[in-house]
């Protein structure tokens, strides 16, 4: 057989087209091992089927090769044929081939098969007295993927735990151990885990990622923000990390800090909407709403069907009294999803900002139906009831809001309705009850209706509560 001397690495699309003539011909030519392995790789990527194949001609050249034999399996269980793989695999330990490659493909095949039991016990079959630090790490990230497949987290941690401590550097079990202290929420221990791990392995990018996500759900910003950006450092192309660190920002309020970070990343990832809504908000509080505006819109061209980006749109524009504007966004917000109460607060008060009364008192009415257990929203229909001068209504509402939830903001809103309503013995005990609760807020009687200012009645009683 005709040895052929094409170096795949040049180029490995005109190799395949070469390799795919001589497929066809009936002649494939000897390759080296090497030109087999860079077609299988390509064709894994874009034709699972053809890359078997090629694996098949490889066996033929290299009988007794563990590489083609364990791709083969690998490619079978890539296929959904994971009954074949069990098959060949059981051909490949007779050729004295890895004990430990073929136990984790069995594991896989049989994961693959929905039994979870079989796949453990193939691993555990795995003599662990000649077994390298790596080879034990390999082990129990296994036995972690089996555990998660079997949604048992706590148990996934601790494997993927010793699975790192044996080799710091095995980058499958640093992708897949945070999945598990999310689940179990073992962020301080994720922590000190992370920590040992840097000790060791200090440019571990996934470590510091780690140790960041742990700090940020420990609302440890600062921590997180730092881990972040040494996750950067290392690896500047690695983008949930940017992503992360602008969030981590905008907890603590670091708006200028996290619009630098948004800016580098875009210089190598276009962004998308997600980031966008974050970059907007951003600039919503750097007090430059027309740049907000526009990247809220360009968030919109690259998903429409987000509701929180139409509703952030309508927030800003109606913080500049573009009224008809915020309510096109807000409209497309509760038509996406009608059943975030603060989208149809907002829209409710828009639309009363614009004029229109009756709708607005009917979209508020529809938010206490979708959260009556929220208290804020009881408190601005009722408010927005008094701005109307419907006093009688007011009341209805603050009594009805009472029902659903405690609240000394309703005391005190309901005590204004009442004195509004000229009904002063009842208003007096509701506001003295307010009072003697929390005094300190009673300032917001009178945001609530301001026209209480000049009232005596309420003057007098707060005076003399306070002495």
């Amino acid at each position: 057989m005709e040895e052929h001397n094409i170096n795949p690495s040049e180029n490995i699309v005109a190799f395949a087209l070469e390799f795919e003539a001589m497929q066809e011909s009936g002649n494939v030519s000897f390759l080296e091992k090497e030109a087999f392995i860079s077609l299988i790789l390509y064709y894994e990527t874009v034709d699972l089927g053809q890359a078997l194949k090629v694996t098949e001609f490889a066996l033929e050249q290299y009988p007794f090769s563990d590489e083609f034999f364990y791709h083969k399996a690998q490619l079978l269980i890539q296929s959904g044929k994971p009954s074949e793989a069990l098959a060949w695999l059981s051909e490949y330990l007779l050729y004295g081939s890895s004990e430990l490659e073929a136990a984790m493909l069995s594991a896989e095949a049989y994961l693959q098969l929905k039994r979870p039991s079989q796949a453990m016990a193939s691993i555990r079959s795995v003599s662990r007295k000649e077994c390298s630090k790596e080879d034990l790490s390999d082990i129990y990230y296994c036995e972690g993927i089996i555990y998660e497949f079997q949604e048992d987290f706590n148990s996934m941690f601790h494997s993927l735990r010793r699975s790192l401590l044996m080799n710091p550097h095995n980058e499958s079990a640093l992708e897949r151990i945070w999945l598990s202290t999310e689940y179990t929420q073992k962020y301080e221990a994720s922590i000190n885990l992370h920590q040992l791990l840097l000790d060791k392995t200090p440019y571990s990018y996934l470590a510091w990622y780690n140790l960041g996500n742990a700090y940020a759900c420990m609302g440890e910003w600062e921590k997180a923000i730092e881990a972040f950006e040494y996750t950067i450092v290392i690896n500047d192309q690695f983008d949930y990390a940017y992503r992360d660190a602008i969030a981590a920002c905008l907890a603590v309020g670091k708006f200028s800090h996290a619009l630098k970070l948004f800016e580098d990343l875009r210089e190598f990832q276009p962004p998308d909407a997600e980031i966008l809504l974050q970059a907007g908000e951003c600039h919503e509080n750097e007090n430059d709403t027309q740049k907000a505006i526009q990247l809220y819109f360009e968030a919109i061209r690259l998903n429409p069907d987000e509701p929180d980006i139409h509703y952030r749109l309508g927030k800003v524009l109606a913080s500049i009294n573009d009224w008809q504007g915020a309510i096109d966004a807000l409209e497309k917000a509760v038509s996406l999803d009608n059943r975030k109460e603060e989208y149809l607060i907002a829209l409710a008060e828009s639309c009363y900002q614009l004029g229109h009364i009756e709708r607005a008192g009917d979209i508020f009415q529809k938010a206490t139906e979708v959260a009556p257990e929220q208290a804020n929203i009881w408190i601005q229909y009722a408010s927005f009831l008094i701005a109307v001068n419907d006093f009688k209504k007011a009341y209805a509402i603050t009594s009805e809001g009472k029902w659903y939830i405690n609240s000394i903001e309703l005391n005190y809103l309901q005590s204004a309705c009442l004195f509004l309503l000229g009904r002063k013995k009842l208003a007096k005990s509701i506001l003295i009850e307010a009072l003697s609760e929390n005094y300190a807020i009673h300032e917001i009687l009178f945001e609530f209706a301001p026209q209480l200012a000049d009232n005596k009645h309420v003057i007098t009683l707060i005076s003399s509560y306070k002495s």
